[in-house]
């Protein structure tokens, strides 16, 4: 499907055909908090204003060459956990990432 170039599309270095080939092979990282914590799960209830929440998500995309280097991006998935592990008690939550495509 055709669709017109705007300006949006282009990279700073190129064509909009180089920022999206360097887009393609991008990642994203998936955290994952898993609210054991009663004190944690109704503080995110109240939030939320979803009663059943069980997880908090959040996600750094953009991981790539022309956007957030891999390096940078690794500091910003350990500085959240630090963050996170500040306020709560280690033992109480569960922390998964997933980097990449599947």
């Amino acid at each position: 499907m055709w669709r017109p170039t705007t300006d949006t599309d282009r990279s700073p270095e190129g064509s909009s055909r180089d920022f999206h080939a360097l887009a393609s092979r991008s990642l994203s990282a998936y955290l994952v908090y898993q609210l054991l914590n009663a004190d944690a799960q109704n503080k995110a209830a109240a939030y939320s204003n979803n009663p059943d929440i069980r997880f908090e998500y959040t996600v750094i995309s953009n991981i790539y060459s022309a956007g957030l280097p891999p390096l940078e991006a690794g500091s910003v998935v350990a500085e959240r956990f630090i963050a996170r592990e500040r306020t709560m008690d280690p033992m109480d939550e569960v922390f998964r990432t997933t980097n990449g495509m599947r």
